[in-house]
């Protein structure tokens, strides 16, 4: 069997190219592209999706493409709450999340402190769970997670004693979570309107994560 599988190999590479058996791996998203995807959501150029589902999306490929998590960290029940983003003043103290407090700590240079969910490599979160991910607010950067985020938490504010239920990215920006299958299929027609047909059909969200 081995040996006419091999035979079968040659035979499929004479025929194709040599790089017939190369597997077609998801590609690094260059600047331009990112750039497209937050223009498209940010001018809410999709039709017909409500101002809610653009403004979900562009919090859920910020998450993705400043902290890399993987999709699922982002859906269901166990997904990135709300709770997992605080910001700090210049002491390092925690601000609670209010519209007041966003306001008077939204400034270039202000941290932003972010923690991880459960992963497929930590299902108890023991690991990264206790390892801070430090967010720079900067005007200046289109993909800043904190002026994303502050302008999320302005627009679509959370009760306190909800946030760690409500998650960060949310198809109607409130308490409904992301399924994994909900997240691929807005990323994908948000990828085809972003980038074309062609480049955006063959984009997924783990595209953030190629490096």
């Amino acid at each position: 069997v081995g040996a006419q599988l091999k035979a079968m190999r040659k035979q499929y590479i004479a025929q194709f190219g040599d790089f017939a058996l190369v597997r077609d791996q998801q590609q690094p998203l260059s600047k331009a592209e990112h750039l497209a995807m937050l223009a498209t959501l940010r001018n809410y150029q999709i039709v017909p999706w409500s101002i809610e589902r653009h403004d979900g999306l562009l919090m859920y490929v910020a998450v993705a493409a400043n902290i890399g998590c993987r999709s699922d960290e982002q859906c269901d029940d166990d997904g990135i709450k709300r709770a997992n983003f605080v910001p700090v003043n210049e002491h390092g103290a925690e601000l609670e999340v209010t519209p007041d407090n966003i306001q008077a700590w939204r400034r270039n240079g202000a941290m932003l402190r972010g923690r991880s969910s459960k992963t497929k490599c930590d299902q108890d979160n023991s690991h990264w769970g206790s390892r801070d991910i430090w967010l720079l607010y900067d005007d200046a950067n289109p993909l800043s997670l904190p002026v994303i985020w502050a302008e999320y938490e302005l627009k679509y504010p959370c009760p306190p004693s909800e946030r760690a239920k409500w998650p960060m990215a949310s198809p109607t920006c409130g308490k409904m979570t992301y399924s994994t299958s909900v997240a691929a299929a807005d990323h994908k027609t948000m990828c085809v309107a972003a980038l074309g047909e062609e480049v955006g059909r063959k984009k997924t969200p783990h595209a953030h994560r190629v490096t």
